[in-house]
């Protein structure tokens, strides 16, 4: 860790600080996101501190919550953490031991629906940019809410209909690459039922 963000980082955290600057570098992040991590670590422990929680308190509820109100708190100051530096950090607690591991529920069938096209989409697309794929699996669960039968819990076929009215609902307002998005995400979702 930098030096400047080592002395800074204080409270129930601060042991994992540094170990976690050495694990981002080793996997070959680059500065920046190795400060931006860092400086998650250093929110949340000045956060428990505040609360006057220690690492036994810490779990993914309570974690949920700090990372709740740093959301809250940091949106609009432009010191806001993103999804990544979140899933980054937490994983991190959790190797660690500081977090519980979190229980994986059983994907249904809109889970493997949407792998099978992120796959699609990262093989066949070429798409390797994260935010990009994030992007596209966002639309495809999006696309497919409340489209799972209650009964056999499998996907509900889908018409014409349902692709023409998804896409003109989402596409009033979007830029025309959005919605080339858009429509390659309705058209594989609905042709792989």
């Amino acid at each position: 860790m930098s030096p400047y963000l080592a002395l800074r980082v204080r409270g129930p955290l601060a042991p994992a600080a540094s170990g976690l600057w050495v694990e981002l570098r080793e996997r070959g992040y680059s500065p920046s996101r190795v400060r931006a991590r860092s400086r998650l670590i250093l929110e949340l422990s000045w956060w428990m501190a505040q609360r006057e929680l220690g690492l036994a308190e810490l779990n993914a509820g309570v974690l949920e919550e700090l990372l709740a109100e740093a959301r809250a708190d940091l949106q609009g100051s432009g010191r806001w953490f993103s999804p990544f530096s979140e899933r980054d950090v937490l994983a991190y607690l959790r190797e660690l031991g500081v977090v519980e591991p979190v229980v994986v529920p059983a994907p249904t069938a809109i889970d493997l629906l949407v792998a099978r096209f992120v796959e699609y989409v990262v093989r066949e697309r070429g798409v390797a940019n994260r935010t990009s794929v994030y992007w596209y699996e966002r639309v495809a669960r999006s696309f497919l809410a409340g489209r799972v039968d209650p009964d056999t819990g499998s996907v509900a076929p889908l018409t014409a209909s349902d692709v023409t009215g998804f896409l003109l609902g989402q596409c009033r307002d979007c830029s025309r690459w959005t919605g080339m998005r858009l429509v390659t995400s309705a058209v594989f979702l609905s042709s792989r039922q």
